[in-house]
């Protein structure tokens, strides 16, 4: 699926009286009703509805976050590197002082 097929607000929130309703509901139920990225149940933020997130480059919707991974893939800019690097700095710190690990 790509994120312009969805209407134009799809990519945040969805409209509650189209189609995407429907894509987005049956998204949700293929995820377990949850984050794809941290399996929370809640979107977040105050927001009702997980964002859909997609490929910048490819258009293609990836799946439904929450706010906070949404925005951390954001943030990261979509780099697998970047991410990769901030596992390996996590574990490093988590080994020096294992009291700091979440």
């Amino acid at each position: 699926v790509l994120i312009h097929d969805l209407g134009p607000v799809f990519p945040h929130h969805v409209q509650e009286s189209s189609a995407d309703l429907e894509d987005y509901e049956r998204m949700l139920e293929l995820q377990g009703g949850c984050c794809k990225i941290c399996g929370c149940k809640s979107p977040g933020n105050k927001s009702k509805h997980f964002s859909v997130d997609h490929s910048h480059t490819t258009q293609e919707v990836r799946g439904l976050l929450c706010h906070h991974c949404n925005t951390g893939l954001g943030y990261f800019r979509d780099s697998r590197e970047a991410l990769s690097n901030a596992i390996i700095y996590l574990e490093e710190a988590e080994a020096k002082c294992p009291a700091s690990s979440s």
